[in-house]
């Protein structure tokens, strides 16, 4: 029975990767929630979050991503206001890291979309209040342009699946451009 065994995941394994991609290992760079925001207060900010994504092929249509954010928010310090608006406020920066499973639609052309789902873990580390970590499922989609085979421009959306009215230091929705290298 161990032989049978044995041999038949010979059998399966060997086309199964035989199939893959010539480029399974990707990694991305990219720009997410790109916002730019005004009030009286505090005057006109741009705000971006940065974050850096790997991605392994682990049969042929289906890869495995790993993603980390360096996500900016802002931590207000309850008590005195001036007109409604509290006075000081705190830059924090947390690292969201989301780990997907996505499905690819190849095609005769250099457009690769996908679709994906997986898990979202964050840690807000607040300075002023006591809030604790998170873990949360999300879904995700896709499409890469192949400039060259071994470099792209990705554009992605991923959603949490969770109230609208969530945190504020981690919203729902993302939006991120960014590109791809392919080994």
């Amino acid at each position: 029975m161990k032989r049978f065994v044995l041999v038949a995941a010979v059998l399966f394994a060997v086309p199964l990767f035989a199939q893959q991609p010539k480029n399974d290992f990707q990694i991305f760079a990219y720009s997410s929630n790109l916002g730019v925001t005004w009030n009286e207060s505090y005057g006109t900010a741009v705000d971006t979050n940065w974050g850096i994504a790997v991605q392994k092929f682990v049969a042929p249509h289906v890869s495995m991503e790993l993603a980390v954010v360096s996500q900016g928010w802002y931590e207000y310090e309850p008590g005195p206001y001036h007109f409604g608006v509290p006075i000081v406020r705190y830059r924090q920066r947390s690292y969201p890291v989301s780990l997907d499973a996505q499905y690819h639609f190849f095609n005769g052309s250099r457009w690769k979309p996908y679709l994906g789902a997986g898990v979202r873990y964050v840690d807000p580390n607040a300075r002023l209040r006591d809030i604790g970590a998170r873990i949360s499922p999300e879904v995700n989609g896709g499409v890469s342009f192949m400039f060259a085979p071994n470099f792209s421009l990705r554009f992605d959306a991923k959603q949490e699946l969770r109230s609208p009215d969530g945190p504020a230091y981690d919203p729902p929705s993302r939006v991120s451009v960014g590109l791809g290298w392919h080994f």
